[in-house]
């Protein structure tokens, strides 16, 4: 009956090591992306927009979007939008269809068209 326990306690010591080595890797990766991407992404930049339950890898790819296209929009910019529900990578390519036509339209307009569910 002991060596039944042990076992099980051992079982479940190394699911819950291979459950947090898991995350680790997946973060680890992440954080790596996003300073490839970007030197600002800190890892307390990282934490702070997880908190706010914003997906980082969205504001990584919406960041590494606008830096391609020369658009000069912050990270805490992007969480914001896409914490109020808009979607960063459409405003963003809005904000190039603008250019590459003539016309201005800053980031502010293209967000809150993007809010009201209009087509940019």
């Amino acid at each position: 009956m002991q060596e039944l326990s042990d076992r099980i306690i051992v079982l479940v010591v190394a699911a819950n090591l291979a459950v947090v080595l898991f995350f680790v890797t997946r973060f680890v990766q992440m954080c790596l992306w996003a300073k490839w991407v970007d030197r600002d992404f800190t890892l307390r930049r990282i934490l702070a927009i997880r908190r706010m339950r914003v997906d980082p890898r969205i504001i990584i790819r919406a960041r590494r979007r606008a830096i391609e296209l020369a658009v000069n929009i912050s990270i805490a910019e992007l969480a914001r939008h896409y914490e109020r529900g808009g979607d960063p990578l459409r405003v963003i390519e809005a904000l190039r269809l603008s250019r590459d036509q003539g016309r201005l339209l800053g980031w502010e307009g293209a967000c809150r068209i993007d809010l009201a569910g209009h087509d940019l």
